[in-house]
């Protein structure tokens, strides 16, 4: 009897583990070329400190363009936070659009 492999769960954040999980359906021979040179980690790794630093960047422009501003929390709360929330929404949408490809 064969046992399955079990591969080690992802815990790289968010846009590491979406990435790792592009690659396994898309590319698997690169996902295991990197693994087997031990450098999946380090590539993993990039990826998620990027994506972070560029999420903060777009955040930030999204606000903008959502008009979501601090003022705007205390005196109407649900649109601020409606707001804010579509803002955030646009900003995963876009960065993960750029990460599956």
């Amino acid at each position: 009897m064969k046992k399955n492999r079990i591969n080690k769960p992802l815990y790289w954040g968010t846009w590491g583990n979406l990435r790792a999980k592009y690659l396994l359906k898309n590319k698997p021979k690169l996902y295991y070329a990197l693994q087997a040179k031990g450098k999946l980690e380090s590539y993993l790794d990039g990826y998620q400190e990027a994506y972070t630093a560029r999420q903060d960047q777009l955040v930030e422009r999204y606000e903008k363009k959502f008009h979501v501003y601090p003022e705007l929390r205390t005196l109407n709360y649900p649109l601020y936070l409606s707001r804010k929330m579509q803002a955030l929404q646009a900003v995963r949408q876009e960065l993960t659009k750029q990460i599956m490809q």
